[in-house]
C-alpha cells in the first residue's frame, strides 16, 4: 500500500537544532545533507542509509532551517529513532498524534512492517517522550450506564443532543468534520425490527435514503455475532462535491435495544493507516456490562 507522506513532514518544521558539544556518542555517522544521521545499538549502516534516502526522498526537514540530526537504534526487534523537537512538543498531544502516525509510516515504508518507536528529545538528545505507533498503548474507556468503548488518548469526547456521544479525532488534514464516531442507542420497539437481518436492512435503508443531493453506493453489508452480541454491519460511500466520504454503521442487538456506532471519515484520512486501525479497534472494543 502506498501513504502520501508529505503532510506528515510538515509538522518537523518544529525540529530544534541539535547542541553537538553537549551530547554523549550518538554512534557513526550517514551524512545526507541537510539530514545528519546517526546510527548504534544493534541499528545497521544498512537501516541508516535506508531511512536516511526516505527521509530526503520524503522532503522531512521542509520549513526546518538548517542541519537536523536523527539518530537510529535498534532496541530487540523495535527500532527507535530519535530526534530533538523544540521544547513543551513532547507532550503537545496533536503534536503525539502527528509524530505516532509518522512512526507508523516509517514502519511499513521503511523497516518491514517491524515495530517502530519515535523519541522526541531535547536538544542533547536526550529522551522526553516515547510515542509508539497509532496510539498503542495511549487508550481510553468510555464508559456510560451499562456499556464502555475503548478510545485513543488524544480523541476528544463530547455530549451531544440525540446520540450519547461525538467522539473527534485529530489524526486530521483537510475533512475535520468527516473524522468522527458516534454511539447511539435505539429502543427496538420503535424500529418495527426483531431480527438482526431486519436490522441490516434497516442500515441499507438509511444509508440509501439521501436527502442532500448525494450520491450513495452500499459496498458492504454483513451480519454476525461478536463479543457475544448479534451485529449488523453496512459500509457505504457518499460522493458529493467532488469528495467521498466513507461511513461504517455497525448496530449491535442485545435483547430489545440495539446500540448503533457510526464512523465517518474522508477519502485522505481513509488512506491513513492509523485511521483504519482505529476504527477497527475501537468497534471491536464494544462492550455491554
Amino acid at each position: 500500500m502506498k501513504i502520501s507522506v508529505k503532510k506528515h513532514f510538515l509538522l518537523f518544521s518544529s525540529i530544534c537544532v541539535l547542541l553537538l558539544s553537549g551530547c554523549q556518542n550518538l554512534g557513526k555517522e550517514v551524512d545526507f545533507g541537510d539530514v545528519q544521521l546517526f546510527y548504534k545499538d544493534g541499528a545497521t549502516k544498512e537501516n541508516a542509509e535506508k531511512l536516511g534516502e526516505y527521509l530526503v526522498k520524503s522532503d522531512f526537514w521542509q520549513g526546518h532551517e538548517g542541519k537536523f540530526s536523527v539518530q537510529l537504534l535498534k532496541n530487540g526487534e523495535i527500532y527507535q529513532v530519535n530526534f530533538p523537537v523544540k521544547e513543551g512538543l513532547a507532550h503537545d498531544i496533536k503534536y503525539v498524534v502527528k509524530v505516532s502516525a509518522f512512526a507508523s509510516t516509517l514502519s511499513e515504508q521503511v523497516f518491514n512492517d517491524a515495530k517502530v518507536e519515535i523519541h522526541l528529545c531535547d536538544n542533547r538528545m536526550e529522551t522526553k517522550n516515547t510515542v509508539g505507533m497509532d496510539h498503542e498503548n495511549e487508550m481510553k474507556t468510555y464508559t456510560h450506564n451499562n456499556y464502555s468503548i475503548k478510545y485513543p488518548v488524544d480523541w476528544t469526547l463530547t455530549q451531544q443532543e440525540g446520540f450519547e456521544f461525538l467522539l473527534e479525532s485529530p489524526i486530521v488534514y483537510n475533512y475535520v468534520h468527516y473524522n468522527s464516531f458516534t454511539l447511539n442507542i435505539v429502543d427496538l420497539a420503535t424500529l418495527d425490527v426483531t431480527t438482526i437481518e431486519g436490522l441490516s436492512q434497516k442500515l441499507v435503508d438509511i444509508a440509501t435514503n439521501a436527502h442532500d443531493g448525494s450520491v450513495r453506493e452500499v459496498i458492504q453489508k454483513t451480519t454476525g455475532k461478536k463479543n457475544g452480541l448479534e451485529f449488523a454491519k453496512v459500509v457505504y460511500n457518499i460522493e458529493q462535491d467532488d469528495d467521498t466520504t466513507r461511513v461504517t454503521g455497525v448496530l449491535y442487538k442485545a435483547g430489545r435495544k440495539c446500540y448503533l456506532l457510526t464512523a465517518r471519515a474522508g477519502q485522505e484520512t481513509l488512506n491513513r493507516n492509523s485511521y483504519q486501525k482505529t476504527e477497527s479497534n475501537m468497534f471491536n472494543s464494544f462492550e455491554i456490562q
